[in-house]
């Protein structure tokens, strides 16, 4: 029996207490909507009072399509030496941040794939001069699974190639490659992908390091 109301009813108490695992679960579930956001905007007015409510504007950009991962999937890979093949330079990709500064962002998340023909030197030179071009923009940078690439092809663990990327100037993580954290499913859409473990323990090292992460 789904216990939503009591749960949402909590949420409004004052204490705010953080929902388990099963609670989410019941609540996305079985709540109605409208009394969902209705107890969501409740929460948020309590953190954040007032009225106003905020946004960022940011861009994705895609350094390179070069990627050995073969999702079933995607359609925007390119296997090594492809003609259709492609890595961006510094240049162009700063000139993609240039054109977020001039309505107004404040971060990219710049993503591509695992192109092992990129030196981690080629992330930490990139990293450094885009932080000195563009100070004022936050640089969200390489899903979990391509940490892992650059860790494979440097010979540095997870942990330090997020080390040196954070000290190079990275901001935090964007989320993508969870696909399904569930193994089954993900080994039937993402065989090469790795586990769900694996994810999450990247996942796990950015954030004891101090890095911003989310999840797609």
């Amino acid at each position: 029996m789904s216990n939503w109301r009591e749960i949402l009813e909590s949420q409004l108490d004052g204490g705010c207490s953080e929902l388990s695992v099963d609670e989410a679960a019941d609540i996305y579930s079985n709540a109605p909507l409208d009394e969902l956001m209705f107890v969501a905007s409740q929460r948020r007015k309590s953190q954040i009072p007032g009225k106003a409510v905020t946004y960022l504007i940011d861009r994705n950009i895609n350094y390179t399509n070069v990627c050995t991962i073969n999702c079933h999937f995607c359609s925007f890979y390119r296997t090594p030496g492809h003609n259709e093949s492609y890595t961006q330079t510094v240049d162009q990709i700063s000139e993609r941040i240039v054109e977020l500064e001039r309505i107004g962002g404040s971060r990219i998340l710049m993503q591509g794939g695992v192109n092992p023909s990129l030196p981690i030197e080629w992330y930490t030179d990139l990293l450094q001069e885009l932080s000195k071009r563009h100070p004022t923009i936050s640089l969200d940078c390489f899903s979990p699974i391509e940490i892992e690439g650059i860790s494979e092809v440097s010979g540095l663990s997870t942990r330090d190639v997020l080390s040196l990327f954070r000290d190079s100037g990275m901001h935090g993580l964007p989320g993508g490659g969870a696909e399904m954290l569930v193994d089954t499913v993900r080994s039937g859409i993402s065989p090469r992908k790795g586990s769900s473990d694996n994810w999450l323990r990247v996942m796990s090292e950015a954030q004891s390091l101090g890095l911003i992460t989310s999840a797609t």
